[in-house]
């Protein structure tokens, strides 16, 4: 039997503050892949003896990548929103969700048992939405985010009117607790009862010479 998450968390997919993240950087994408791309045809049309103005070709790439890059870079995002979750149980959370910048995919499970502390912050563009970031910190996890140079999981775009950090604490505090009281009950029960024995004194009996 499959067990109750206590909190589900799941991204808020906000078409215009997607819309703007992913046409800056699809502007920026469209001139490096457009530079790439203009090189490869300047060689082919140079092999087929076909005219060649560099800036032309450069021209005609980058307005294509700067349309075509960011629509492929939004649906891409409007999917993987989809897939985005946080379950969060008794003893540990299960996530998936896509890191940054390459929307690489990272799916598992965080114990409690290793998370050390949690933060929420919110950046430039999440504040005209309403919108927060909550990044759990896990040292003893091998939870590596190398582009944002933290060991843990990350929480993006979540509600702040929906309070999901104070939920995530109780949560944390709640297990923290039980966990107190799960240790004391173990140490009573291994605690060595102490014995006392009777002793029998012993006779000495001294010869005298």
């Amino acid at each position: 039997m499959n067990k109750k998450p206590i909190l589900i968390v799941k991204p808020e997919f906000i078409p215009k503050m997607i819309a703007l993240k992913v046409l800056m950087a699809g502007v920026l994408g469209a001139f490096f892949l457009a530079g790439a791309l203009e090189m490869l045809f300047f060689i082919i049309f140079a092999i087929l003896g076909f005219g060649t103005d560099f800036g032309t070709i450069f021209t005609f790439v980058f307005i294509v990548c700067a349309i075509g890059f960011p629509a492929i870079l939004y649906e891409l995002k409007r999917k993987n929103y989809n897939n985005i979750y946080f379950k969060f149980f008794d003893n540990y959370v299960e996530f998936s969700y896509f890191t940054e910048p390459m929307m690489n995919k990272r799916q598992g499970r965080l114990q409690y048992a290793d998370i050390e502390d949690m933060m929420q912050y919110t950046n430039f563009m999440q504040n005209f939405v309403s919108l927060e970031t909550i990044r759990i910190y896990a040292p003893n996890s091998r939870l590596y985010d190398s582009y944002k140079n933290f060991i843990g999981i990350e929480l993006s775009d979540v509600k702040q009117s929906k309070h999901i950090g104070q939920k995530i604490q109780k949560i944390l505090d709640r297990w923290e607790e039980a966990n107190i009281v799960h240790e004391e009950q173990n140490l009573i029960i291994k605690k060595p009862e102490h014995h006392i024995e009777n002793t029998k004194s012993d006779k000495v009996t001294i010869e005298k010479k």
